[in-house]
């Protein structure tokens, strides 16, 4: 399939995608509200341009993409894309004002050119599998410079991938350098026709939300085999029981338990403490936990 087919397909199937989008604006007030921007049709409240466009799709790739954001942002303009409206809500808490948050357009042609009109990008970073082929063969026509952060490609969109590989590899070729969670993620994008010159296997970061500090443990455990360190993160305030000793105890049980099983570095994050002012008081725990799996990394 070309760039042609792709783009033919898109059309058949815009009907199909737009009535599935207006359903879910009826269920969610952030997709009613920021309907148009699937349309490429766009506001630019902060007069932005030439800005750096950072496109995450979600929740995750939001949370995993601050540091970055935030560190652009302060010598350039920025526009952050996400596509569902968990990534919106979370992007609007983290980010500042200065930094322009909307919906990605369809990846039709023309709604991404208006994108281009509009913020006249002059980088384009991607998160993960976000591989879209007009978003990159506009930037590559304009030669804007495109970075896949953080990479990955699972079995199962290797295999779609494959099915489409004479589109894919033109696609995956106009991106300037990808790094890539690990040596497995690596070598799909490789056999995609990717020259290994332009990957690097970087480290991965990966955020898992839980609903409380008792299912850190578990959560990890099921991923033990994905990375090669974790850092567990949370806070038990105690309250007028003895469930504050209980949870505390298991927890720090648990984890530690699970690091000397596996032979891999858990850091203990989780603080206990009487109320929320000692919890911000001990907010750089999560800091200290960071660097000891580090350091036991680096032996």
């Amino acid at each position: 399939m070309n760039l042609f087919l792709y783009n033919f397909a898109m059309f058949l199937l815009l009907p199909f995608i737009a009535i599935r989008i207006l359903f879910k604006s009826l269920r969610d007030k952030d997709y009613r509200a920021n309907f148009s921007n699937r349309f490429g049709l766009y506001k630019n409240k902060s007069e932005i341009n030439n800005a750096v466009w950072f496109h995450a799709v979600s929740l995750g790739e939001v949370i995993a993409s601050q540091r970055i954001v935030k560190t652009i942002s302060e010598e350039y303009d920025v526009v952050l894309s996400v596509s569902t409206p968990t990534g919106l809500r979370e992007a609007k808490k983290i980010f500042e004002s200065n930094i322009e948050i909307v919906y990605a357009p369809w990846d039709f042609s023309i709604l991404v050119s208006n994108f281009y009109k509009t913020y006249k990008p002059i980088a384009l970073i991607l998160f993960e599998t976000e591989i879209w082929p007009n978003m990159i063969h506009k930037a590559f026509n304009k030669k804007v410079p495109i970075v896949l952060c953080n990479g990955r490609m699972s079995d199962s969109s290797h295999r779609r991938y494959r099915g489409f590989k004479s589109l894919s590899q033109k696609t995956l070729n106009k991106i300037s350098f990808l790094f890539v969670q690990s040596n497995s993620h690596l070598e799909r994008f490789h056999s995609l026709g990717l020259p290994k010159s332009k990957i690097k296997n970087e480290c991965s970061i990966k955020v898992i939300q839980v609903p409380g500090a008792f299912e850190i443990p578990v959560t990890i455990a099921k991923n033990l085999n994905k990375f090669n360190g974790f850092i567990a993160l949370g806070c038990v305030i105690k309250g007028q029981t003895p469930h504050f000793d209980f949870i505390s105890k298991a927890t720090t049980d648990a984890l530690m338990t699970l690091s000397i099983t596996s032979k891999k570095p858990v850091g203990n994050g989780v603080i206990t403490c009487l109320n929320k002012k000692q919890a911000f008081a001990r907010g750089r725990k999560g800091s200290e936990a960071a660097e000891a799996v580090l350091s036991v990394l680096s032996q």
